[in-house]
């Protein structure tokens, strides 16, 4: 499990960089204009920078997002969609700040060790999304370990490597995970995580994974993914050659899919529903939404405790 220490500072600094590189800018301007104003002037547009440009790129998503949901004739209402957006600037806020202080943390604080025996533990898995640390999950960590799940792991993803290195790294942890705890893991993945998630029940053993939840994953593609950077932006295009690869066939565990039909991300939204899988819509949230109130977190809790049953029907080759 420690295997993936090294990497962390690269992964997790990237949102603390950012911050870096916004508050300069926010010099930048102070000095520009409020030299002659005095120091809390100065403080002032500093630290209003940051917020300024964060809100505004949520803002231009939620746009850009609603304008083609309405293009592909989405259900889409202004109401929930201006909702979702006063929220998203909240949830995300609050999980920027997390992702920001995530490089402070020890990298075995995250880790709890199994309450007594190998017997009791119910290991959780959790994948996050293009960008993102594992600092995303602090909300949900905490809620989930409250219920009785451990050890609760919330992995590091490479932010520039493709998403077949990623499933390489998760099905690594999972082996780690099961083979620590003699018990099988439940999977959760956010946004490109869920799609992950999905990958790596091909390459692990049968039987090492219990459940799957995805939230908010672009299982069929999302329009956006035009303007992401690397080989990711590419392969989470619609159609793209990896999504088809990976087909649409519902894995042979329990499988819940999260989404909401105000997602800023995945567009369009029916893409975070897999055919066969068990569907939770949630009303009004924004893409971090889902993961960070609390109706998001109490949905991938419900989906962990009680896994729906499978059909008789079993899909193609996992």
């Amino acid at each position: 499990m420690h295997g993936g220490a090294a990497r962390v500072p690269r992964v997790a600094g990237f949102w603390t960089g950012l911050l870096a590189a916004e508050l300069t800018l926010g010099v930048a301007v102070a000095a520009r204009y409020t030299s002659a104003a005095g120091l809390p002037a100065v403080a002032s547009v500093v630290m209003v920078v940051p917020v300024l440009l964060t809100s505004g790129l949520i803002g231009v998503s939620f746009l850009v997002g609603g304008l083609l949901t309405r293009a592909a004739g989405g259900r889409l209402t202004a109401a929930g969609w201006c909702a979702a957006l006063v929220r998203e600037w909240w949830y995300f806020g609050s999980a920027w700040l997390d992702m920001i202080v995530e490089p402070l943390r020890r990298p075995e604080e995250q880790e709890r060790r199994v309450p007594g025996t190998a017997a009791a533990a119910n290991p959780v898995l959790l994948l996050h999304g293009f960008g993102c640390n594992r600092g995303v999950w602090t909300k949900l960590r905490a809620r989930l370990r409250s219920a009785g799940f451990a050890p609760v792991y919330a992995a590091n993803l490479q932010p520039c490597a493709d998403l077949q290195t990623h499933v390489t790294r998760a099905a690594q942890l999972v082996r780690t995970l099961a083979w620590q705890t003699r018990a099988p893991v439940h999977i959760v993945g956010h946004s490109m995580g869920g799609l992950v998630g999905r990958a790596l029940l091909r390459v692990v053993e049968p039987g090492s994974v219990a459940s799957l939840v995805t939230v908010g994953a672009p299982h069929a593609g999302t329009v956006l993914a035009r303007w992401l950077p690397g080989p990711v932006g590419r392969q989470l295009r619609i159609g793209s050659a990896w999504l088809r690869a990976l087909g649409a066939a519902r894995p042979p565990i329990p499988l819940t899919c999260i989404y909401s039909l105000a997602d800023n991300i995945v567009v369009p939204a029916s893409s975070a529903a897999l055919p066969g899988g068990l569907g939770v819509e949630l009303t009004a949230l924004g893409h971090f939404g889902l993961v960070r109130s609390a109706r998001g977190t109490a949905a991938i809790l419900a989906a962990l405790l009680v896994p729906h049953a499978l059909t008789a029907e079993r899909p193609g080759v996992w």
